[in-house]
């Protein structure tokens, strides 16, 4: 959301897509008669050398074509082109127009529904994690900031500590498909990953209604906090009110922060720090404010120092913070901060 991540194209992990992709082409001269073998004429080479290497990856391969061959050949070519249009991640994310039913394994002929699964989901757990270790640790290296894009809360880990999660953008036990396409795993905080997006389906919202979300190796907005309606902490209530909004309001924006539970979580952070980042504030500004017009000045000029590194650290919700706190026209807040310096 507030940087977009570099594509390698040419990494070895984003090779492996492409290699199942060919041996989906190669699926199209495919019918009932044909037999499974561990040629070019199936597999491209790159990807006969991983099954020379692993059994059960072979075995899930010839399970997957035995029973995608006995299909008539009409159902064989839906299946090719599921495929290749479930390959096409940031066109689903963002024309609503396509039926998200076109590209769900459901929608896969009954007897391929279980092969296709479990080909794809072993590809991702035992093929390609190998190669998202040295793909993370080249990525890190192109990133402008260490925080997590999604939050800009939390560190995103050091390659040489371990990598970080990687989330399927379109969850690969619906769509298996796609569990191993680079434009589909993205990496992510923890807590992002774990604790807020974890499984949701960012096709569908909460009604099951088709909506856009947005592609993270391409799009990113320069958003601001705006706090405006927010209730300060008082000595009779110590938790504050906080209304959060965002300076760009559109739907791609709205669904990011329901799916990551934005506004909660910086209103947690909001009243975690409150006391701490003020009392920032009041050292460093002791002897040099003396009365509500220099204080506020002083809270404007303080929230500037958090534009350069905006969308890390917590910056963005302490450069909305002390914004806020410059235009509220709180005057019992403001006379407390006085009697403190």
């Amino acid at each position: 959301m507030f940087y977009a991540y570099p594509y390698l194209a040419s990494h070895s992990a984003t090779n492996l897509n492409q290699y199942i992709g060919e041996f989906f082409d190669n699926l199209k001269v495919v019918d009932k008669r044909s037999a499974f073998s561990l040629t070019t004429t199936l597999f491209p080479q790159p990807l006969l050398d991983r099954l020379s290497r692993s059994n059960e990856l072979k075995t899930l391969f010839e399970h997957f074509f035995n029973s995608f061959k006995v299909l008539g050949p009409l159902e064989r070519d839906a299946v090719i082109a599921q495929f290749s249009l479930t390959q096409e991640v940031e066109i689903w994310l963002s024309d609503v127009t396509r039926q998200e039913h076109r590209i769900n394994n459901d929608n896969l002929p009954v007897p391929l529904r279980e092969p296709a699964k479990n080909l794809f989901l072993y590809l991702y757990d035992k093929t390609i994690k190998k190669d998202l270790i040295s793909h993370y640790g080249e990525l890190y290296k192109q990133l402008g900031s260490e925080y997590c894009p999604f939050c800009g809360i939390e560190k995103l880990p050091k390659p040489d500590v371990r990598k970080a999660d990687y989330d399927h953008w379109l969850k690969k036990a619906t769509y298996p498909f796609v569990a191993v396409n680079m434009h589909n795993l993205v990496p992510i905080g923890d807590d992002c990953n774990r604790d807020f997006k974890r499984t949701q389906n960012i096709l569908l919202d909460k009604g099951g209604h088709r909506r856009q979300f947005y592609f993270p190796y391409k799009q990113f907005f320069e958003i601001r906090l705006d706090l405006n309606g927010s209730k300060l902490p008082t000595a009779n209530k110590r938790t504050a009110k906080w209304v959060i909004n965002f300076t760009i309001d559109n739907n791609l924006i709205q669904d990011w922060a329901e799916v990551f539970r934005i506004k909660k979580r910086y209103a947690d952070e909001l009243n975690g720090e409150f006391s701490h980042w003020t009392e920032i504030f009041t050292k460093e500004y002791k002897g040099r404010v003396t009365d509500v017009n220099s204080l506020k000045k002083g809270l404007a000029r303080h929230a500037t120092t958090f534009e350069k590194h905006l969308y890390r650290q917590s910056n963005l919700i302490r450069h909305g913070l002390f914004n806020f706190l410059a235009e509220c026209d709180d005057y019992t807040y403001y006379n407390s901060v006085l009697r403190d310096m």
